[in-house]
């Protein structure tokens, strides 16, 4: 068993090695820009400032990564292996804190924390990189642009779009033959056998049919709820967070 699951492994990466080699350059960008910004900063920063910018990246670090792990659970109308998780509401009130450079990295140190309790060789891990970078690039964006309550609106309507949008894309072109190839060997008709709450599901159309009834109505609903608790709760966390500035 444990061979197999290799042996697809390893077979995947050597048909998409261009893929691998574009993911792996992106993360390392973002953790080497990330020092280069840092370094350069360092200087115009006090060191209170510096203090207290890690400190709260290793605790929305943290939350995210407790929320990832422990706090999941599905829906009857989504496929069983669907579960719904909040992990990616610490990221967005991080990133809103703290910029998109920050709000990456809480995301990089979440995705490389959670790597070795992967239940999906890391084809979910991969997923929730690709969607959560997304929107942390696209809420900091137009919240940057417009900090006011309508910029905030604005933004995490954004954030709701993108993360239905991009999850649509990388199911389809990446995470759905990933999951079939590595979890099941190539055989799509047992992945189509965890679909049974979609209906007249088929070898022919069961990606499209995942992604419309499965895929882009779970994320909606993340991400619905997740901006509707980053809204309501923002607000009283930067007047605690801005405390800091005011004290010193």
């Amino acid at each position: 068993m444990f061979l197999n699951v290799y042996e697809n492994f390893v077979n995947f990466i050597k048909n998409n090695r261009i893929l691998f080699l574009i993911i792996f350059v992106f993360i390392i960008s973002l953790v080497l820009y990330y020092i280069y910004i840092r370094n350069k900063k360092s200087n115009e920063k006090t060191r209170k400032e510096q203090i207290r910018d890690m400190v709260t990246i290793s605790i929305f670090a943290s939350l995210s990564i407790i929320l990832y792990l422990t706090f999941k659970f599905s829906l009857p109308i989504f496929p069983e292996f669907l579960k719904i998780n909040f992990s990616n509401l610490p990221i967005i009130l991080g990133a809103f804190l703290l910029g998109n450079k920050k709000g990456l990295l809480i995301v990089l140190i979440r995705t490389i924390i959670v790597l070795p309790f992967s239940g999906t060789f890391f084809v979910g891990e991969l997923a929730d990189l690709i969607i959560s970078s997304s929107i942390v690039i696209v809420s900091t964006y137009i919240y940057n642009k417009n900090r006011t309550l309508k910029g905030a609106i604005i933004s995490l309507a954004c954030v709701c779009a993108t993360w239905i949008v991009i999850s649509a894309l990388a199911n389809y072109f990446i995470l759905i033959p990933a999951y079939v190839e590595l979890m099941f060997g190539g055989n799509e008709e047992v992945f189509i056998s965890l679909l049974q709450v979609i209906p007249d599901v088929t070898v022919d159309n069961y990606q499209w049919k995942y992604i419309l009834f499965g895929a882009m109505p779970f994320n909606a609903l993340i991400s619905m709820s997740v901006c509707i608790i980053t809204f309501l709760t923002y607000k009283r966390l930067s007047i605690i967070f801005h405390k800091f500035d005011e004290n010193e």
